[in-house]
């Protein structure tokens, strides 16, 4: 129960946030079972512009839950459940900062155009069959020599993404969908 529930309430918040932020209310008044629909989800996924804000609000959320199932069914202390709640904010401090300089690169890309520059660099001239492969390597040895996952991903998802969806024919098919495996589990791997 101490687990589950936060968890579920997480996720729960989480889809309702970006279902109702994705303009979802609007969609399931066209259809009124487009809610199990994956092509409703990816719409309405895509059209959320406040993804990261209610992922805050929904953690902060579930830290609360948690803390009440804790209390509730674990009898732990207030001083047991305030340390808890700073040791896992100071052991995330690292993961914050990596991700901050990472969404920092990714800024920097996006204003000098790399995406657009290596889809036009690369072209045609890579077999769609061997990118991810490719960029499984390129994301292991990067996350070897930074030593952080999340910055690798940060980092390599923003630029190897567009290449994979034009080589793709402009549609988020199976390179697309490799690529980015292919990323995580590099960027994992190396790291």
């Amino acid at each position: 129960r101490n687990a589950v529930i936060p968890s579920g309430f997480l996720f729960a918040t989480l889809l309702i946030g970006i279902w109702i932020d994705g303009g979802g209310m609007a969609v399931l008044r066209e259809d009124v079972i487009a809610f199990v629909k994956f092509g409703a989800w990816r719409e309405v996924i895509s059209e959320s512009e406040n993804s990261v804000k209610i992922l805050a609000y929904a953690a902060g959320a579930s830290i609360v839950v948690a803390g009440a199932c804790a209390k509730r069914w674990a009898n732990v202390s207030n001083n047991v459940l305030r340390e808890a709640i700073l040791s896992g904010a100071r052991s995330s401090l690292l993961p914050v900062a990596i991700l901050t300089l990472a969404w920092s690169i990714k800024g920097a890309c996006d204003a000098l155009g790399t995406a657009d520059f290596l889809v036009a660099w690369v072209g045609e001239s890579v077999p769609p069959s061997a990118f991810a492969a490719a960029i499984f390597i390129v994301a292991l040895i990067t996350a070897f020599a930074t030593g952080t996952s999340y910055g690798t991903m940060g980092i390599v998802i923003p630029i190897a993404a567009p290449i994979a969806y034009h080589l793709d024919g402009d549609v988020y098919g199976p390179v697309t969908i490799l690529t980015l495996a292919s990323i995580l589990d590099g960027s994992i791997v190396g790291d």
